[in-house]
């Protein structure tokens, strides 16, 4: 995962890219949602959000027995 101790939000283990999308990544209290504070994910987890943080293309992300949902576009419904 990429780390960068000066970006605004930042917190260890964090995507620092992804726009405005990273920084609602950052900044969201995980620790109240099924997937758990982000210091707690799997690696798989971090990596795949890195990675679609990383793309132009808005897609969704479902995640765990729950199916946890995470989308890259602000807008997405």
């Amino acid at each position: 995962m990429v780390v960068a101790p000066d970006t605004p939000g930042h917190t260890p283990g964090s995507p620092a890219a992804g726009g405005e999308m990273g920084r609602l990544v950052r900044t969201t209290d995980w620790a109240a949602t099924p997937l758990g504070p982000m210091e707690d994910w799997p690696q798989s987890l971090r990596t795949i959000t890195d990675t679609l943080l990383a793309g132009a293309l808005p897609i969704v992300l479902l995640w765990g027995p729950t199916s946890s949902r995470s989308t890259t576009t602000a807008t997405a419904t």
